[in-house]
């Protein structure tokens, strides 16, 4: 009862879907704790396995793929989100109310924290058994093959990683994860940076969206 709980949910309309609870200690020891995998399955039936996890009523957020919410679902009277359905188009004891959009994707950023967090025991990202899904998806992890006469950024191999792409959600997500960086201190710049900072905390508490919320301060 002393750690405080997270979601890092992946979507994928033809993709697996991938949720999982994350657990955060006051020694910054972080558990994935449980587990919703599956294929292809539809929006109501993820909704109802979200919202029977255990643990649902304590989680903070969700973290989602920012791609969630852009609005190119098509609607009788235009277009909505994936997150938007979530929380709109289902009955309320299915609505998913505690998404957000992610605050960081850059799988490079989160192997480096994995780095640190696996440099030295005691390891301080651990894995549950029970979630077993997410320990094979951790284990199969690969590099795109490297193409000569080009120059992508490096990234994880876009296949069988969406429980890593939960876990980044979450983990990129979370305040004591964020850029440490000098900022200005007057100014626009400042006054931005401030807007920001008070969006993030909005976020945090209530799963709305950072750049309506932004927009709104």
């Amino acid at each position: 009862h002393s750690f405080s709980l997270y979601g890092g949910f992946d979507w994928g309309t033809r993709n697996a879907v991938s949720f999982h609870v994350y657990a955060f200690g006051q020694d910054g020891t972080i558990y994935s704790i449980w587990e919703y995998y599956a294929h292809r399955a539809n929006l109501p039936e993820v909704a109802k396995n979200v919202r029977e996890c255990p643990f649902y009523d304590r989680l903070e957020w969700i973290a989602g793929d920012p791609s969630m919410w852009t609005e190119n679902q098509a609607k009788k009277d235009g277009f909505t989100s994936i997150a938007r359905m979530f929380v709109e188009d289902l009955q309320p004891p299915l609505q998913i109310n505690k998404l957000m959009s992610a605050h960081g994707r850059s799988d490079m950023r989160f192997k480096q924290k994995l780095e640190t967090f696996w440099q030295t025991a005691p390891y301080k990202f651990k894995i549950a058994r029970t979630c077993s899904k997410q320990i094979e998806e951790f284990r199969n992890l690969r590099y795109p093959e490297a193409m000569v006469d080009r120059n992508d950024p490096e990234k994880i191999l876009d296949k069988d990683n969406h429980s890593w792409d939960d876990a980044k959600y979450a983990v990129l997500s979370h305040p004591s994860q964020k850029y440490m960086e000098v900022k200005p201190k007057h100014g626009t710049i400042e006054h931005y940076n401030l807007a920001h900072e008070a969006a993030l905390e909005i976020c945090a508490q209530t799963g709305q969206n950072i750049d309506e919320v932004f927009n709104d301060i």
